[in-house]
């Protein structure tokens, strides 16, 4: 009797990325999964695995159990975490110099003329995957293997910040004062600092408000003096591509009243 091989093989490896602690998400999640018809998404039972260095999975996903008219099915995956908004669309640098954020690069720091500015788009509604069909005579090719992807979780504006942490808060609108839902809003050091290089995202609520941890030192007048002063910060706040805006946010400690909120920032894109 001829041994029976059986060839287990899973479909999307997305890296569950905590963009605010720069570390892989440890917290909880939840998942959605649908299939595309040709026409529309239908949801499917397949069960997700998360593997202990957080990296989500469909095992066996893709696996042919019938005849299938074609070689390859697209599913879109759906993640849900506590205070987060996923960051679906995989991010793209709009000029060729410029490459998206390495998570890997030293706990997460960037250089702010590599970091660049994004193509980003609040359409995407979950990560697709595309499947290649398999079964145990028919093995996908060795170079149609998924590769690992990162999912950056942000901070929306219901985030957990940790005690201590510097918050501002703000609304991106339209000229006529309406709210603009899903906007990435971000702030990047600048180039002219020598303490180090950070980043800090979160992304707007239905009515276009956000709340932005603010944890390094913004632009100053005196770089090497450590006593507190007036700190400016460029934040951009990004729709889609072409669709965009900015604002100075300035914290100035001898304007600070005890007890008093600071004023919300306001970014504007135009329709």
């Amino acid at each position: 009797m001829r041994d029976r091989v059986r060839i287990e093989i899973s479909a999307g490896w997305l890296v569950l990325w905590d963009d605010f602690h720069r570390d892989r998400y440890a917290g909880r999640i939840g998942t959605r999964l649908e299939r595309w018809t040709g026409t529309e998404w239908l949801p499917d039972d397949a069960r997700p695995l998360i593997t202990t260095g957080r990296v989500l999975t469909y095992p066996g996903l893709g696996r042919r159990h019938r005849p299938r008219a074609t070689e390859r099915s697209l599913y879109r995956v759906h993640v849900e975490a506590p205070g987060y908004r996923p960051l679906y669309e995989p991010e793209q640098p709009d000029q060729p110099d410029q490459t998206p954020p390495d998570p890997w690069a030293d706990r997460g720091r960037q250089k702010p003329e590599s970091y660049g500015r994004l193509v980003f788009t609040t359409a995407a509604d979950g990560r697709e995957i595309d499947v290649v069909h398999y079964d145990a005579t028919t093995p996908p090719d060795a170079g149609a293997a998924p590769k690992p992807e990162f999912l950056p979780l942000v901070p929306a504006i219901d985030f957990a910040y940790p005690p201590g942490t510097r918050v501002v808060t703000g609304r991106v609108q339209r000229p006529d004062g309406a709210g603009v839902p899903g906007v990435l809003v971000q702030a990047v050091t600048s180039s002219e600092l020598s303490h180090g290089d950070w980043y800090e995202r979160t992304v707007t609520d239905a009515g276009g408000r956000c709340r932005l941890a603010l944890r390094w030192r913004g632009a100053v007048d005196e770089p090497l003096t450590l006593t507190p002063q007036r700190e400016t910060f460029l934040v951009h706040a990004y729709e889609s591509p072409g669709r965009s805006g900015t604002a100075d946010v300035v914290i100035d400690p001898a304007e600070a009243q005890p007890g008093r909120p600071r004023e919300p920032f306001v970014i504007e894109i135009a329709d």
